[in-house]
């Protein structure tokens, strides 16, 4: 079962999460649209921060940790 669900994500879009068989089935069924989110701001802001200090950032991720927890835990 576990086997059959893997492979049924592996067909799924990595950029939009979508998968052909829903395209197929109705066109219709997604529409785009544009959002804004607070934690992307965030991340944006650091990564253009570290861009401007020109650190070197080659290899680290730049994510978000709850309530501030910089160890990640």
């Amino acid at each position: 079962m576990v086997r059959m669900w893997q492979s049924e994500q592996a067909l799924k879009c990595a950029q939009c999460g979508t998968f052909e068989w829903e395209w197929e089935e109705d066109s219709g069924a997604w529409t785009a649209d544009i959002f804004w989110c607070l934690g992307c701001k965030q991340l944006e802001e650091l990564r253009t921060q570290t861009a401007h200090d020109a650190l070197h950032t080659e290899g680290y991720k730049v994510r978000l940790y709850r309530g501030g927890d910089v160890d990640g835990d």
